[in-house]
């Protein structure tokens, strides 16, 4: 939004409105200011801007509010490369240069450590920026809504029900929106969608734009990715990073770290298709394992090892809970570094506390959502594991998200 223009308000007695002086950029990417004794969240605002705000929700402890004007602009404030910006949850920081949103985010990173983590920023290391901070994402996901003839495709907005219309994404890379534009031109395409269908968009280099709907993979069900160690085969709706050069350098940084610790087994827990496990082999690790539920992805892990001729790899399909047992020998632990990489929710306590049990010396631990992992932190090291190293990669930049690696040894 721009500084000055107001949006369009309902009778000035009818709303209640506020100055407010940003003092804060909360993990999520609004921005926090205090008046009266309350707190409030304002989606769009920057650190050391003065706005004006429209309160939209009082909740018992914090107040939702919504940007009605710039009164006093922050210097790294910038027009949105997106029209859509102001209704797309998806992005936070369009209106921020790519500078200011990654020490905004590198500072995220560090209080959530010492709030959540009870840990020392001490221990972060620079943050890793994106190459690209638009056009870089590889993989899409449209929801389609229909009333009639007439059909929508495009996210999910704030209310997580109504859909709004996606012409084209900016975070999306150009192979990916010229594929999109065709399918939005094909009047039998979008003619046939109802409420509810959903459209994948998925690119990479080797095999152009693979456009799944709903379930279906088509008649590929493999894509080729580019990595440090090789190209590998990933199931073509299995998990993979959708920042390749970003997940690149995180796995560039995993193994300068095995290298650094030198460990004698590996145990790659949520391994996916096996990268980091494969990478291990790589650096001369001489047995790893890799554990995921996704049988796709295990397959994939197999036939990956046979083509790049790794040896001392095993693994194992199904819940992470059930084959701890089985890849934590605790005689083994002392020369053991565990990689665990799991999803958004973090940690189960179950696998927490199997890890406590078993005491591997070191764990490198990939997140994707800071506070789950700042949460997961504070109990491993409540059972004696010092965190030594946490560093920001911008996997997902104009997001609310980022990924961090953190290795703790005991």
């Amino acid at each position: 939004m721009s500084a000055g223009i107001d949006k369009p308000t309902a009778d000035a007695s009818q709303v209640d409105t506020v100055e407010l002086d940003i003092t804060d950029v909360g993990y999520g990417g609004k921005g926090v200011a205090r008046h009266d004794g309350c707190v409030y969240f304002v989606r769009g605002a920057m650190l050391g801007e003065r706005i004006r705000a429209r309160v939209r929700h009082r909740h018992k402890s914090f107040i939702d509010a919504e940007l009605l004007e710039v009164l006093s602009p922050s210097p790294d404030r910038i027009e949105p490369a997106c029209p859509l910006a102001d209704v797309c949850p998806g992005c936070a920081y369009q209106h921020s240069t790519y500078a200011a949103e990654l020490q905004t985010k590198h500072m995220q990173l560090g209080s959530l450590l010492e709030r959540i983590g009870k840990v020392s920023a001490d221990c972060l290391q620079p943050p890793t920026p994106s190459p690209e901070e638009l056009g870089y994402r590889n993989k899409i996901t449209l929801h389609a809504s229909a009333d009639g003839d007439q059909a929508v495709l495009g996210y999910i907005g704030e209310d997580n029900k109504s859909v709004f219309d996606v012409p084209a994404c900016p975070l999306a890379g150009p192979e990916i929106n010229e594929a999109l534009a065709h399918l939005r031109a094909s009047g039998r395409r979008m003619k046939g969608l109802a409420t509810g269908d959903t459209i994948t968009l998925r690119h990479t280099p080797a095999d152009g734009v693979h456009v799944m709907e709903g379930g279906k993979t088509g008649k590929q069900d493999r894509l080729m990715e580019q990595t440090p160690i090789g190209d590998l085969r990933v199931p073509v709706r299995g998990f993979f990073q959708v920042n390749v050069p970003v997940a690149n350098m995180v796995l560039e940084r995993v193994m300068a770290l095995l290298a650094e610790i030198n460990p004698s087994r590996v145990v790659d827990l949520y391994c996916g298709s096996g990268v980091f496990t494969l990478a291990a082999s790589h650096c001369g690790v001489e047995w790893s394992v890799g554990v995921d539920t996704s049988h796709s992805g295990i397959r994939a892990a197999h036939r990956n090892a046979v083509k790049l001729g790794l040896e001392g790899l095993e693994f194992i399909s199904g819940p992470v809970e059930n084959a701890l047992h089985e890849v934590l020998p605790i005689e083994a632990m002392p020369t053991t570094t565990v990689i665990v990489d799991p999803p958004r929710r973090g940690l189960s306590k179950r696998v927490i506390d199997g890890l406590i049990q078993a005491k591997p010396a070191n764990i490198l631990y990939l997140s994707c959502a800071a506070d789950t992992l700042a949460r997961d932190i504070a109990r491993f090291a409540a059972a004696g594991y010092t965190i030594r190293q946490a560093q920001l990669f911008d996997m997902f930049p104009r997001t609310a998200l980022f990924e961090t690696l953190a290795w703790m040894s005991r």
